[in-house]
């Protein structure tokens, strides 16, 4: 196996998936497996031991900027789900993510919409998924906004259900 290189284009700040696209397209695929490993360099040799790990670390950005180009794409794409009113589907995917992306605040609060609109379906509660949010970026008001709408319906929510069981059991 030879070692690839590749040219990556200039590219505008945040355009991480048109270089990480590129990048993995230059690569041939047997070599992708190998582009963390470093080539033992003969003692003393300086110059080819710093080309070496010169060549791992840009392949270890790339991949970072590749998973962070999947994040996004999915993340978007999760997005695009809930406007349809695909909320199992955007709730899936986000529990996806969040395998990969544990503490995105984003993701968490497209899930628990997606949870919101599934209502008595959802098996989890989006109040704590918002909650986890909140903890995690305690300014954000998407979330806090999220929060504030769901506890006087919750606290409706269960008014109704005390007044249905008094009228059943009197």
């Amino acid at each position: 196996h030879g070692t690839a290189t590749a040219t990556v284009p200039t590219r505008a700040p945040g355009d991480h998936c048109a270089e990480a696209a590129a990048v993995t397209a230059a690569v041939p695929r047997d070599d992708r497996a190998e582009a963390d490993t470093v080539t033992a360099a003969a003692p003393g040799d300086d110059q080819a031991e710093a080309a070496a790990t010169a060549e791992t670390a840009a392949a270890h950005d790339c991949a970072v900027r590749a998973r962070a180009c999947l994040i996004a794409a999915e993340s978007n794409a999760a997005a695009c789900e809930l406007k349809l009113g695909r909320h199992n589907a955007c709730r899936r995917r986000c529990d996806r993510l969040l395998e990969l992306e544990p503490s995105s605040v984003k993701l968490l609060y497209r899930k628990a919409l997606a949870l919101r609109g599934l209502g008595d379906a959802a098996d989890e509660s989006a109040e704590e998924v918002l909650q986890h949010a909140a903890q995690l970026d305690p300014g954000n008001a998407a979330v806090c906004k999220e929060l504030s709408e769901i506890t006087p319906e919750r606290k409706k929510d269960a008014e109704g259900e005390k007044r249905m069981a008094r009228k059943m059991f009197g």
